[in-house]
């Protein structure tokens, strides 16, 4: 073979490869859902092969309530544009939410279904008045932050 690998390092190298993707499958399936039953697990496949992966993540995770509010980046009230997070990132509307890093680590990725809203949206911004189960999503103007006012959802959190 190339590079002086014969097939034996290959097979090897793949065996340990699909060894290390379970083993983070499995721990994956118990920080998302606290248990690792075969049942799940041929659940899971069931959904994966379905086309219904994200779906039966959502289904067994742990949902908590959240307050929601809408805001728009401090920047952009002030007139200027460069709406950047606590991250130093750019604010995206329907992307960017502000969080307590207490509760919701900066950087997770959270799963918020609420009456007006639902979808994956990126944790990158904090706020002075965010204290708590509280979520602020990032919106384009200050109307459609008013319009959107102060909602409860359930909120999923990958860490």
């Amino acid at each position: 073979m190339r590079n002086g690998k014969t097939w034996k390092d290959t097979a090897l190298s793949f065996i340990l490869t699909a060894l290390c993707l379970t083993v983070l499958y499995v721990l994956l399936v118990k920080a998302l859902t606290g248990k690792s039953s075969p049942s799940m697990l041929q659940e899971y496949e069931k959904s994966f092969y379905s086309g219904q992966r994200e779906m039966f993540w959502l289904k067994n995770a742990t949902w908590q309530d959240f307050r929601l509010k809408a805001y728009i980046p401090k920047d952009k009230l002030e007139g200027r544009s460069s709406g950047l997070t606590y991250m130093e990132g750019q604010a995206i509307p329907y992307f960017t939410v502000a969080v307590d890093p207490k509760v919701v680590p900066l950087g997770a990725w959270v799963y918020i279904k609420a009456d007006s809203l639902e979808g994956w949206f990126r944790a990158t911004d904090t706020g002075s008045l965010i204290k708590g189960k509280v979520i602020d999503i990032c919106v384009p103007d200050r109307g459609t932050a008013l319009r959107f006012g102060t909602q409860r959802g359930q909120v999923v959190v990958l860490y």
